[in-house]
C-alpha cells in the first residue's frame, strides 16, 4: 500500500516559501517605492523647463551623477505666482567623493561645494528635439539664492543658462523707448523739413558757386605755373648753349664773340 503524504511537511514548505516570497517582495517594493530621500535634492529654475523631463540626466564635469525624478508646479492663488521645484535623485554608483576626511557624508560635501560656488543650470542635450538636462557648475562669483520653504530636501542654488542670460539682457533693452525716440525724430523732421528745404537749396547753390570759382582760379593758377615752367626751361636751355660756347671759345670773355 502507498503511504499517505505528510500534509504537515507540505504545509510547512508552502508557508516557508510564501514567507520568503513576501520578504523579497517587501524589499523590492521598499527599494522601488520608498527610496531613501537622502539622495534627493531640489532645484528651482527661473526660466522655462520645456524640454526637461523625468529621467533627464544631471551632469557634473561630464559625468552623469543623477537623474530628474520629479517636477512639480506650485501655484500661489494669492498673488498668482508659480514655482517649479525640480527634484533630482543622485546615483549610488556614480557620485562625488571628497578627499577631505573632515567632510562626513554627501550632505557635508554638497554644503561645502555650495558655499564655494556649486550651482545648477539648464543645458541643451539635443538641439534638434530641444531636450534639456541639468548641469552642475562651479560659479563662485554668483550669490546663493535659496527658494525652498521647507528643509526636507537639500536645495542647490541655480543660475540662468547662457540662453537665459541672453534673453534676460534682451528683455531689459529699452526697445520701446528707442522706437519712440525714432518716431519722434521722424515726426520732427516731417515738421521742420519743409521749412528748412529752401535754405538747404540756397546753401547748396552757394556751395556750387564757390566750387566753380575755385575751379576757375585753379585752372588759371595751373596755366601760370605751366608758363613759368616753360620760361625756366627756355632760360636753362639758353644757359646751356652759353656754357657750350664758352667751353669751345674761352677767350670770348676777353675779346667778345667773333663776328
Amino acid at each position: 500500500m502507498s503511504k499517505t503524504p505528510n500534509t504537515k511537511i507540505i504545509g510547512l514548505f508552502i508557508a516557508v516559501g510564501a514567507g520568503v516570497f513576501a520578504v523579497i517582495l517587501g524589499i523590492f517594493l521598499s527599494s522601488s517605492l520608498f527610496k531613501n530621500d537622502d539622495n534627493v535634492l531640489v532645484m528651482y529654475f527661473e526660466e522655462s523647463l520645456r524640454g526637461l523631463n523625468v529621467g533627464s540626466p544631471v551632469m557634473f564635469k561630464g559625468v552623469e551623477i543623477g537623474q530628474v525624478s520629479r517636477i512639480e508646479l506650485i501655484a500661489d492663488t494669492k498673488d498668482l505666482s508659480f514655482s517649479t521645484p525640480v527634484f533630482v535623485r543622485f546615483s549610488d554608483t556614480q557620485r562625488i567623493i571628497s578627499k577631505d576626511k573632515s567632510l562626513r557624508g554627501r550632505e557635508d560635501l554638497l554644503q561645502d561645494l555650495i558655499r564655494k560656488g556649486l550651482r545648477g543650470r539648464l543645458g541643451v542635450q539635443n538641439y534638434i528635439t530641444g531636450q534639456l538636462f541639468i548641469e552642475l557648475v562651479m560659479q563662485p562669483q554668483t550669490p546663493v539664492e535659496l527658494k525652498a520653504t521647507n528643509n526636507r530636501f537639500m536645495e542647490i542654488p541655480t543660475i540662468l543658462s547662457p540662453m537665459g542670460e541672453i534673453s534676460k539682457d534682451f528683455s531689459n533693452l529699452p526697445i520701446r523707448q528707442a522706437v519712440d525716440n525714432i518716431n519722434g525724430t521722424f515726426k520732427e523732421l516731417n515738421t521742420k523739413l519743409p521749412v528748412l528745404m529752401p535754405e538747404l537749396i540756397k546753401t547748396a547753390e552757394t556751395a556750387h558757386k564757390i566750387l566753380e570759382e575755385n575751379r576757375r582760379v585753379s585752372n588759371e593758377m595751373i596755366k601760370n605755373i605751366n608758363q613759368a615752367a616753360k620760361s625756366i626751361n627756355n632760360a636753362a636751355q639758353a644757359f646751356g648753349n652759353l656754357s657750350d660756347y664758352l667751353e669751345r671759345h674761352p677767350d670770348a670773355l676777353l675779346k667778345g664773340k667773333k663776328q
